[in-house]
């Protein structure tokens, strides 16, 4: 019997923050900006829930925004993307059990608009998320003659819209600390491509199945500013994923951050 396990797809869904850590937003001078924002997140899911096991994958990308002279408008686009290769998890349920491998890889793109009224520690923002993940697996301790190899592709893309609050620890405090939540609705696609092989019977779910696509994103951070146009900043960031389609289960993740904003 072909068993679909949603819950090992959840490896291919990996996330992408939309929005970069401010530098500071007061008057440059009549002058625009641009600030440039390296990242890093390293992605905590888990491919087998039943199981309780977590795996994690590094990813990396960045984010160039552009803000007016007195900070208050903005535009900002982000991409990111990770993949990893010959990871492995344990799947169980039902009283069936088996050790598979799995190749994931994911990328993601946005376009975030942003408005900050003057004398507010308050960002608005509304954009377009689109999300992409392949996963591939094949079961490596099935019984000589039998096989299952298994492909899943997701895709969302998404009209989001959220706010973020920041405030520095003081009035003349080099620290800061944020809070963020997006969400997002859109269309979306599961495809599925199943072949599972048992004694010398062949089982197949092949489909491609459309959807609402829906996303979320909250996070809380912590920047410190080395110079007016220099920070550090880290993130503790949560993710859903789902695609209202037959078989497609809704995808978490946890994703701490690093990155480094320089603003030109």
């Amino acid at each position: 019997m072909l068993k679909f396990r949603n819950a090992a797809f959840a490896a291919g869904a990996l996330f992408v923050s939309v929005s970069a850590p401010a530098i500071a937003q007061d008057d440059d001078g009549g002058r625009w900006s641009v600030t440039v924002t390296p990242r890093y997140q390293q992605l905590f899911f888990s491919p087998s829930p039943e199981n309780g096991e977590v795996k994690s994958i590094p990813t990396y990308g960045g984010s160039i925004a552009v803000r007016n002279p007195d900070g208050r408008f903005g535009v900002m686009g982000t991409f990111m993307t990770g993949k990893k290769n010959n990871g492995f998890y344990n799947y169980e349920d039902d009283g069936f059990s088996g050790r598979y491998r799995f190749n994931v890889k994911r990328e993601e793109y946005a376009l975030t608009f942003e408005y900050t009224p003057s004398e507010t520690g308050v960002s608005l923002l509304a954009g377009y998320h689109n999300f992409l993940a392949r996963e591939n697996e094949a079961r490596v301790d099935a019984p000589v003659g039998d096989s299952e190899v298994n492909s899943y592709r997701y895709k969302i893309g998404a009209a989001e819209a959220g706010f973020r609050l920041s405030s520095r620890l003081g009035a003349n405090s080099r620290q800061s600390l944020s809070a963020q939540f997006l969400v997002g609705v859109g269309s979306g696609r599961y495809r599925v491509n199943e072949k599972e092989v048992i004694g010398g019977q062949t089982s197949t779910n092949v489909g491609s199945r459309k959807g609402t696509g829906y996303l979320g994103d909250i996070a809380i951070g912590y920047n410190i500013f080395l110079t007016d146009n220099i920070s550090l900043g880290a993130r503790a960031r949560g993710y859903v994923f789902f695609v209202d389609a037959k078989g497609a289960d809704p995808i978490f993740a946890a994703a701490p951050e690093a990155n480094l904003s320089v603003r030109f």
